[in-house]
């Protein structure tokens, strides 16, 4: 009978006592005698060592995984949410937030990061190619195709002798 049914069973028949003289007063059970009577002696539910030990690792791996695997189900859900996904200011600004606040729902830093941050405006593609181009051909130490308006005059003997061709040229 447990500690707390033999309390309940002492209050019943004693009926003047509060439920914590009760308690007090209620006989003892076997185990509680036990382990009082013999304070240097564990109670007989002994767990050997190997066998705590083994279960205690079991639980860390156990609750490691878990928690790596939430982990990442978190930062998959932010990163890959609506109005997040493929806009970089916003996916920095939710990794960090993440990071920082890890007991925040990813829902709720979604929602932060929709709310406080504008969308990145959509990249002008004739741009980002003319750019690309540009970018290629200085890499490749190529010389890229200049205006005629753009020209730089040239100095000294060479500039000269461009401005007396072009002079004959146009006779």
């Amino acid at each position: 009978m447990s500690r707390s049914a033999l309390a309940a069973v002492h209050l019943a028949m004693n009926p003047d006592q509060t439920g914590a003289e009760a308690e007090a007063d209620a006989p003892k059970t076997e185990r509680e005698t036990s382990m009082t009577n013999k304070p240097d002696q564990p109670s007989g539910d002994t767990v050997a060592k190997a066998d705590h030990d083994a279960a205690v690792a079991a639980a860390e791996t156990k609750g490691r995984d878990e928690g790596a695997k939430a982990a990442n189900d978190r930062l998959g859900a932010i990163l890959g949410a609506e109005g997040i996904k493929g806009d970089g200011p916003r996916m920095a600004a939710a990794l960090d937030l993440a990071m920082k606040s890890p007991d925040m729902k990813a829902e709720d830093v979604t929602a932060f990061v929709t709310g406080n941050l504008p969308a990145a405006s959509a990249p002008d593609k004739e741009t980002d190619a003319d750019q690309y181009e540009r970018d290629r051909v200085a890499a490749a130490g190529l010389s890229a195709p200049v205006a005629p308006d753009r020209q730089q005059k040239k100095g000294g003997l060479s500039g000269l002798v461009d401005a007396h061709v072009a002079r004959v040229n146009a006779s």
